[in-house]
């Protein structure tokens, strides 16, 4: 068994939640558990996370930390590519800091609720640093592409 350091955020496991009227999702609780543990806080201090575009399809929810590194690996990214400069614009354009309310529940954008077709229920995924929220019919497309893509670049049939 390979023993993680501490505070070190590492989100796994995808949980269906419900997107509300006023557009928030509450954090699952699992990743809030987490969360917390990587943050070293209390159980009562506000979490701040930022929203934002993902260049897969979704929307990401970044604690401020992990943002701050995301945002500077595409900076460094878009010195020689002009694919990450339209997605470092993307970042800047579509991203909005907010702070967990009482009941752990985030603000999607209603842009981005639009642009993505969020309603009623999501699935909210873990992926290592982050959180990205998708629609489950796109999420079910997604992976069955992703599945075939990895499958013929390993060579591998079903």
């Amino acid at each position: 068994m390979i023993a993680e350091a501490p505070n070190v955020l590492n989100f796994g496991g995808s949980v269906s939640q419900t997107i509300d009227d006023r557009q928030r999702i509450a954090l699952p609780a699992h990743h809030l558990k987490q969360l917390r543990a990587a943050l070293g806080g209390g159980p009562d201090d506000p979490i701040d996370v930022v929203v934002a575009v993902s260049y897969r399809g979704a929307v990401s929810v970044y604690p401020v930390d992990e943002w701050k590194k995301e945002v500077a690996r595409v900076e460094e990214l878009a010195k020689t590519m002009a694919a990450a400069r339209e997605l470092l614009e993307l970042y800047q354009q579509m991203a909005e800091p907010q702070t967990l309310d009482k009941q752990n529940r985030f603000r999607v954008p209603i842009h981005l609720v639009r642009a993505f077709k969020l309603e009623d229920s999501v699935l909210v995924k873990g992926t290592k640093n982050h959180l990205q929220v998708v629609k489950s019919a796109t999420f079910e497309a997604q992976l069955l592409g992703d599945l075939s893509r990895i499958q013929a670049a390993l060579d591998v049939s079903p």
